[in-house]
């Protein structure tokens, strides 16, 4: 049930008639108990006459059991023909109803010049020194425990003051609600403007919002292997929708690179049977040449899809604002500062990467200008950073106007670094603290979000009011507060802070590159410090596994067939020194293990299987055989490094050996003896450019070269024997033939009997017949050869 309470006001020196002008009072829904008879509360007469206008409100002494929050006030800045329009929630915590309430708005008697008087406002302990301009009866009930909205509406003209060129700016606005022996109060600041030119020149804003994933999107992306700019996506989109076409960015290029996998995510897949398709395992009538239909619901879709495109959604929104380039993954400057040489190694290379990125994206950005993430900026940042190839540079949190200077100095100002001099822009903090949701002390009464927004109005406009001399302030939101932004509420909140900044009559957006290129400002300000050492040693771990893992990386591609599928790997290896896990207080070894995880599959790629047992080397070269397998789902190519403990034995050098897709090759090393002995050999795989690639394997070799030396010489003499028998032989049997005789005949004279000669020309008085002497008697079994050794 509803109710629609009534309630009449009035101001000093109001007439009748314009206190029948009365604004509407609207209660919504909520559980409120009626007036008896179920109708609305009657009006209640006019109020006694207000206090003079410089009667001093009485600060609250006791905590206040019934109690007013306000969450809008609308518009957030007013001009002269607008209606104001407050609205909150008053809650009954009492035993008690609350009801029929006496609603008083006050308000702040002058324009407060500077900060100072503007924050006494908000000050429970002294209490606001304001003028009652409204007072009437708020027709609402609110039961024990129970809550109920709040809204009351006035016009501006009749809050009281003239609204002109020379009295505008911000106000203290005070509400209260006196009923039962209970009293209400809230407060707020509304900033009041005559819609024409005042005697002030408007301030210039540039407003720089950071474009970068948060420690746990990283941490989402890494572990989930998604792409950062798919995790972080949804809530850039609504943060640069949010923000308004006004703010500058600082963009982190991760977010522009597209989502996916590399192109080989499974480095096992190889052991189940990867490698070319068998023809004949093809589908009859299949052509392996036609290209796949592309409406078969089966086959893959396209990962890049254009019209959801992070990138092309930044390129489309970022129109003619200016954008600075973030090193790769938003590099932690003042971190690596202290990492020495391995810091601006790092950086350099962060920065190169993210130049790669942008000029492929067709985005114009501001490529020498650096935004060291704070807090631990110091000189030493600057240094390195212009010796990374930095020119410029975005401060914040680091120095601070001089607090005897009676006007805001502009943001423009040159640094004197170590290596050179940087155009720098200092940010305004406590303009940029409130943009991020902060609030001055005090302004409880309010929600976060309204005491922020109203906040940063009321600063600008006390800024603005400072001094006769046009100026450009810097406003930098926080890395955090937009990274832990989520979607929804906290976005809209940060956005409305911004837009509705930039979008103020007293105020005029200018973009970072021209802010960058004015004239620096002479105000004195605080010395950036020399040194301030963020580099913890859990970092320094991180840097270090950095720059092994990309050197691993590097060394690994020149063994494969498709060397982009490490991509990846070099990217998670970049985000362990995103400035991210810092500001956020977690450590970046998510980063450095996972990408170590990564890199495990190839640089166990190729095993090796040597001989299980003692192998003997019987002769001074031989081949040992080993046998590699490709555990891959690519083809590799790598050097067989064969390496003795002992010098008896020297390795020749194999020729590299590819290998396909989950395929085995058997390897023949050629080995040559040296000295007899016994050795250990290690066997090692590793890429062209010296990578491991695979465990080392060992076996033992055991060299007995003069084995085949005794063996060779023992068949030689054998050979040498049986040469020798056989020529005698013969050349006993070749006497015989020719004379007939045969040496050593028998003691009785009788010679053995031999075939008979064939008669010569002569007949038998030939002297080669009958009569002729008899030939020696031939051997009847030569001698056996030795064995031949075997070796």
């Amino acid at each position: 049930m509803s109710v629609t309470g009534a309630a009449r006001w009035s101001r000093p020196a109001t007439t009748a008639s314009a206190l029948l002008a009365a604004l509407a009072l609207v209660v919504g829904p909520s559980a409120l108990a009626l007036p008896d008879g179920g109708a609305p509360a009657a009006s209640a007469a006019p109020s006694p006459a207000a206090p003079s206008p410089s009667a001093t409100t009485q600060p609250q002494v006791v905590e206040a059991a019934v109690t007013l929050e306000l969450t809008d006030l609308a518009p957030a800045y007013a001009l002269p023909g607008d209606t104001l329009v407050l609205t909150g929630t008053l809650t009954n915590t009492t035993d008690e109803d609350f009801t029929d309430p006496t609603l008083r708005i006050d308000v702040q008697q002058s324009v407060p010049t500077s900060r100072i008087p503007m924050e006494r406002w908000f000050d429970p302990a002294t209490g606001p020194r304001g003028r009652t301009v409204v007072t009437a009866d708020y027709g609402v009930t609110v039961p024990p425990g129970g809550t109920a909205p709040f809204s009351f509406s006035v016009p501006v003209a009749d809050l009281g003051f003239p609204i002109r060129f020379d009295n505008w700016g911000a106000r203290g606005l005070q509400v209260s609600l006196t009923g039962d022996g209970e009293t209400a109060t809230a407060r707020t600041m509304g900033v009041f403007h005559p819609g024409e030119p005042v005697t002030e020149p408007n301030l210039g804003l540039s407003l720089l919002l950071p474009l970068t994933p948060s420690a746990e999107e990283w941490t989402t992306a890494i572990q989930t292997g998604v792409g950062v700019d798919e995790v972080a996506g949804d809530r850039i989109r609504e943060v640069v929708a949010a923000a308004g076409p006004d703010a500058s960015w600082a963009l982190d290029p991760a977010l522009l690179e597209p989502t996916g996998a590399t192109e080989e995510t499974d480095p096992a897949a190889a052991q189940d049977g990867a490698g070319p398709a068998d023809p004949a395992d093809q589908a009859d009538g299949a052509d392996p040449a036609d290209p796949t239909d592309p409406a078969d619901p089966a086959d893959p879709a396209d990962p890049a899809d254009p019209a959801t495109s992070l990138q092309d959604d930044l390129v489309a929104a970022a129109g003619g604002r200016s954008v600075i380039a973030l090193p790769r993954a938003d590099a932690d400057i003042p971190a690596l500062a202290g990492a020495g040489v391995d810091g601006r190694t790092l950086l350099t290379d962060a920065r190169t990467s993210s130049l790669e990125v942008f000029a492929a994206s067709g985005l114009q950005v501001a490529t020498t200008t650096a935004w060291p993430a704070a807090p631990g900026v110091s000189q030493e940042s600057l240094a390195l950073a212009a010796r990374a190839g930095y020119t410029a540079v975005v401060l914040d949190d680091v120095a601070d106007a001089d607090e005897s200077l009676t006007a805001t100095p502009s943001a423009r100002v040159d640094v004197m670094g170590e290596a050179a001099t940087l155009t720098a822009l200092v940010s305004e903090p406590r303009l940029s603290d409130a943009v991020a949701g902060e609030a001055p002390e005090g302004a409880g009464t309010m929600t976060e979000e309204l005491a922020s927004r109203q906040y940063a109005l009321a600063l600008s406009a006390v800024m603005t009011r400072e001094s006769q001399e046009a100026r450009t302030l810097l406003v930098t939101t926080d890395r955090e507060v937009v990274g832990d932004a989520g979607t929804g509420v906290d976005v809209a909140a940060l956005g409305s802070r911004v837009t509705t900044l930039l979008d103020a009559p007293w105020v005029t957006p200018v973009g970072l590159a021209d802010a960058m290129t004015g004239a620096p400002d002479g105000a004195s300000r605080s010395a950036v410090p020399l040194t301030d050492d963020v580099t913890t040693g859990t970092f320094l771990s991180a840097t270090e596994a950095v720059l092994a893992g990309h050197a691993e990386s590097a060394d690994l591609r020149s063994a494969l067939e498709r060397p982009d599928a490490l991509d990846a790997v070099d990217d998670v290896l970049d985000t362990a020194i995103s400035s991210a896990w810092r500001l956020d207080g977690t450590s970046p070894s998510v980063a450095t293990s996972a990408a170590a995880d990564a890199l495990e599959p190839y640089s166990t790629a190729v095993t090796i299987d040597v001989p299980a047992s003692l192998v003997d080397l019987l002769a001074e070269s031989s081949a040992v055989p080993l046998t590699l397998t490709n555990t891959l789902a690519q083809r590799v190519t790598v050097d067989v490094r064969v390496v003795p403990e002992q010098p008896a034995l020297r390795v020749e050098d194999v020729d590299p050996v590819t290998i396909e897709p989950g395929d085995s090759v058997r390897v023949p090393v050629p080995m040559v003896a040296v000295a007899n002995g016994r050795t250990r050999v290690d066997v090692t795989v590793a890429s062209p450019d010296g990578a491991v690639i695979g465990a080392v394997k060992t076996f033992d070799l055991r060299v007995r070269a003069e084995w085949e030396t005794v063996g060779t010489g023992i068949v030689a003499a054998a050979l040498g024997l049986l040469l020798v028998v056989g020529l005698v032989r013969t050349f006993r049997r070749g006497r015989r033939n020719r004379d007939g005789h045969v040496p050593g005949a028998e003691p009785d004279g009788e010679a053995p009997e031999t075939p008979e000669a064939p008669e010569g020309p002569d007949g038998p008085d030939s002297p080669e017949g009958p009569d002729a002497p008899d030939a020696p008697e031939p051997a009847t079994e030569a001698p056996a050869p030795p064995t031949k050794a075997t070796t």
